[in-house]
């Protein structure tokens, strides 16, 4: 029922922050910022004392997550610090979804209980065997909702109203959570502006898997109208689609020329897109005919350049450049660069990369 989405982990995920992307059929939304929210209808409560009912005053920060997923991490240091803030105002649970291995998932929890200073619920199953696809609270929280990704939170109000759906992961959630805990929070403003930016990535999703089926068919024409269609929900992306599809028609020398058009243009300021450019230039697994490395590496320093340094994945890619260019010292030096500035949840795969270069 729920797999990576094609789309999301070969373009749109360059513009997405740190979280794990699901995806199911899509459907309307039938759960809405302003419902009432849905029961905390777990199969085992983990940690924490069980919550049978929402308590008028309270207010509860619900957080989706699951093993598999580790940008759970540095939301969950952070749900320690919101609990530690609103301890008396603010229940918080964290609800484990889509697992396939219960047995894991208990000896994770128990290793890091003492971290975890918050309730902790596994959801509700049928059979180990569905992977934990069929849950209880995934289907009536976060399917009923139209979220696609984890980790992911829901702030349910002291009326037992859902008040704001967004992610755990750094500081965007801190207002909300305090206006919602002091009665100040504009649920009807929120719902509006949620509603509008659901709609968008709605729209990203649809144009960005029929640019992939149209690559997938060489359907050139059909592939650009749909990155033209991304323009008005978009540009960055659509643009970079633009490029890929090139890219993916060989075209070399007319997407080498758009992507320094791009880079000496709109994206000149813009270290996102630059990454998005120079990632899917050298990228290791897309094994173009023609691939300007140069070209790679001058946007992806750009890219770093405009995070001062400071940004793991820019300087992984920038690494895996210099090693594709046959630069084993700077993309070592570079790989380390990133290693120390990465979180520690990053730094599994960036030491995979580490160990490639050396070992090379």
């Amino acid at each position: 029922m729920r797999s990576k989405n094609r789309w999301s982990s070969t373009l749109t995920a360059l513009f997405l922050t740190a979280s794990c992307l699901v995806q199911g059929q899509q459907t309307m939304p039938t759960l809405h910022v302003g419902d009432p929210a849905p029961s905390l209808n777990v199969g085992r409560w983990l940690k924490g004392a069980p919550i049978n009912g929402y308590s008028p005053s309270q207010t509860y920060l619900v957080v989706f997550w699951s093993t598999w997923c580790a940008a759970f991490l540095p939301a969950m240091r952070h749900l320690d610090e919101l609990n530690g803030q609103f301890s008396q105002q603010v229940q918080i649970v964290a609800v484990s979804v889509f697992e396939s291995n219960r047995a894991k998932l208990y000896d994770y929890v128990d290793k890091l209980a003492y971290k975890m200073d918050f309730t902790v619920a596994a959801d509700k199953v049928t059979s180990d065997d569905k992977h934990g696809l069929d849950g209880t609270m995934a289907t009536s929280w976060l399917e009923a909702s139209g979220q696609e990704g984890l980790p992911i939170a829901f702030i349910v109000d002291k009326s037992g109203k859902i008040a704001w759906i967004g992610s755990p992961v750094g500081s965007s959630i801190d207002d909300p959570l305090r206006k919602i805990a002091d009665g100040s929070w504009d649920v009807a403003a929120f719902a509006e502006k949620f509603n509008s930016e659901q709609e968008r990535q709605k729209q990203l999703n649809i144009l960005g898997e029929a640019i992939s089926q149209a690559i997938e068919t060489q359907n050139w024409d059909a592939a650009f109208k749909s990155s033209d269609e991304l323009v008005p929900y978009d540009q960055d992306t659509a643009a970079a689609a633009r490029y890929l599809i090139m890219l993916k028609k060989k075209d070399f020398d007319g997407a080498y020329a758009y992507c320094r058009q791009l880079e000496e243009g709109p994206f000149a300021r813009d270290a996102r897109g630059l990454y998005s450019l120079g990632w899917l230039t050298v990228n290791p697994v897309a094994h173009y005919a023609k691939t300007d490395y140069d070209l790679g590496l001058e946007v992806l320093k750009k890219a770093a350049d405009l995070t001062y340094q400071k940004n793991p994945e820019m300087l992984d890619a920038l690494a895996w450049a210099y090693f594709q260019k046959g630069d084993k010292d700077d993309a070592i030096a570079t790989e380390r660069l990133a290693l120390n500035v990465a979180r520690e949840d990053q730094k599994a795969r960036l030491n995979q990369s580490l160990t490639t270069f050396q070992k090379s």
